[in-house]
Parts: structure tokens; C-alpha cells; sequence
């Protein structure tokens, strides 16, 4: 799974909530992130990706959250 923010400000990380409670922090590059799929939905097929996860957080180095994005339900 990847992503990316266009965005002023830098963002030190991305921090992953996903439906079954497992969270992924994960650096951020140029203000993109790539990260593999929990183990749990690595072989869900029912599942879509964006029904994988309940919100992704975009977080500054002051640990601020920059931005936040939730699919719709």
C-alpha cells in the first residue's frame, strides 16, 4: 500500500489505523509512504484495500497531525 501528501508543510510520518485495531507508523519520504498489508488482510478476499483501513494520519516532526483522511463508510 502506498500514499503520499501534497502539502507546505514536511511530514516525519504516517501513521495507519486499520479496521481490526492493528496501527502501522511509518516514515515518511518526500511525504509518501509504502508499507505492506497486515498479515491479517494480506489474504482477504472480500475485502477491497480501502475497506482495510479506518483512518491514516499525516504527522509533522513536532508530532502534530497535519492531516487526517477516513474513507467513507
Amino acid at each position: 500500500m502506498w500514499g503520499a501528501l501534497y502539502s507546505d508543510i514536511s511530514i516525519a510520518k504516517f501513521q495507519i489505523e486499520y479496521i481490526n485495531g492493528e496501527t502501522h507508523a511509518v516514515e515518511a519520504i518526500n511525504n509518501t509512504f509504502i508499507v505492506r498489508m497486515p498479515v491479517a488482510f494480506q489474504n482477504e478476499s472480500q475485502l477491497s484495500l480501502m475497506e482495510t483501513f479506518d483512518n491514516i494520519h499525516a504527522i509533522d516532526a513536532n508530532h502534530q497531525v497535519i492531516q487526517s483522511w477516513k474513507p467513507e463508510s
